[in-house]
């Protein structure tokens, strides 16, 4: 018998919350293939098998089981849950639906219940409003009956390969009002209209097909044209390109803040219409060609070696050159790291355009201004 997958999961909850529309996307990838086993291995050494948790894996993906394993040894409480399936129809009423929580520790003592999630990519996430481990921490509490208004909910997002663990504190109160919003949310999906955003549409599998996304990042793009004409796209978008040196400051920032509504949307139009195309389907004014073969490389290594020796001296046949900073990091015991920076040199960071939401202070442009004065 298959097994009843959850459509309302927490993963993408933050998602399908902003959009009735949205539907995420299937498959697999290199890097989430990685993650399952990092999440696997972090599993082995919480219960039990810390040495055997590592093995096989290179130096930077133990770091990273590691970071994680002592980042939950670290939580207090007695009733400790690792990859724990909840049920989650007492959250979004659907049907035999459940979910599985990376980390759940109940600190009976100080009344407190950490809910933490591992992210093993590079892009920072934040536990604060984190939809994901809110929507778990309401499954949870269902389950073990904890009610109590003074109960104190600690989300955790623990990020190894950017050492560091983002945490955020909410009570009942707050988590309550998050499942009434979230059991609207559950009613309002489907029926209502789509609801297009930088966040929900990065990772919608309907990107390249919505016409509420198309409407909305032309409307961006074209912002001198309230309607959007097919046969006249073309000129419109020329029309836009075109005055962009000519706007003002807050019509420029208006602009700007499309960008990434606008990426995301060329995104999923190119992975439609390749999708097509490699099904058959044929595009006017376009086709498939062969892209750029990939990098050689020997298809046994060891028999090349032999081979190159044959021929060559083994000064020519092996290359040997100190490893790089990141590689020695990952390299180095835990005390050897802290002088690391003694022995390294990196060009400084070079400007780069944020909302004002971000976390990073704004640079002083005044140096930027003096250097171009003294190039004039």
């Amino acid at each position: 018998m298959t097994e009843h997958v959850a459509k309302f999961r927490p993963s993408g909850a933050a998602n399908w919350r902003a959009c009735p529309q949205w539907v995420g996307r299937e498959g697999t990838s290199e890097a989430a293939d990685e993650g399952t086993l990092l999440h696997e291995r972090v599993y082995q050494a919480l219960t039990g098998d810390v040495l055997g948790a590592t093995k096989g894996l290179d130096p930077e993906q133990c770091d990273a089981v590691e970071f994680a394993f002592e980042a939950v040894h670290d939580i207090p409480g007695t009733e400790r849950y690792y990859e724990q399936r909840w049920p989650l129809t007492p959250v979004t009423g659907e049907h035999d639906a459940f979910g599985t929580c990376d980390v759940a520790v109940f600190n009976q003592e100080a009344n407190r219940l950490t809910v933490a999630d591992h992210k093993f990519g590079r892009v920072e996430v934040v536990a604060e409003d984190n939809a994901q481990l809110m929507m778990y921490a309401a499954a949870i509490c269902c389950e073990l009956g904890l009610y109590d208004p003074e109960l104190e909910i600690e989300l955790l997002i623990i990020q190894p390969r950017l050492h560091r663990v983002s945490r955020a504190l909410i009570d009942m109160a707050e988590l309550t009002r998050f499942a009434v919003d979230i059991g609207h949310a559950v009613e309002r999906y489907g029926k209502e209209p789509a609801n297009p955003g930088t966040s929900q549409c990065k990772y919608c599998a309907q990107a390249g097909t919505c016409e509420a996304l198309s409407k909305a990042v032309f409307n961006s793009v074209v912002d001198d044209f309230p309607v959007i004409e097919s046969d006249r796209l073309m000129t419109q978008l020329q029309n836009a390109v075109d005055i962009i040196p000519e706007v003002d400051p807050s019509h420029l920032a208006r602009m700007l803040s499309a960008a990434p509504l606008v990426e995301q949307w060329l995104s999923g139009v190119h992975a439609r219409a390749q999708s097509l195309m490699e099904s058959g389907v044929e595009l006017p004014g376009f086709k498939l060609v062969a892209g750029r073969q990939g990098i050689r490389k020997w298809s046994d290594e060891k028999a090349a070696e032999d081979f190159l020796r044959q021929h060559l001296e083994d000064s020519q046949v092996f290359e040997t050159k100190v490893v790089s900073p990141t590689k020695a990091e990952r390299l180095l015991q835990k005390d050897a790291r802290a002088t690391l920076n003694d022995h390294v040199e990196r060009a400084p960071a070079k400007p780069q355009i944020a909302p004002a939401s971000d976390k990073r202070p704004a640079i002083d442009v005044t140096p930027l201004f003096q250097k171009d004065s003294e190039n004039e």
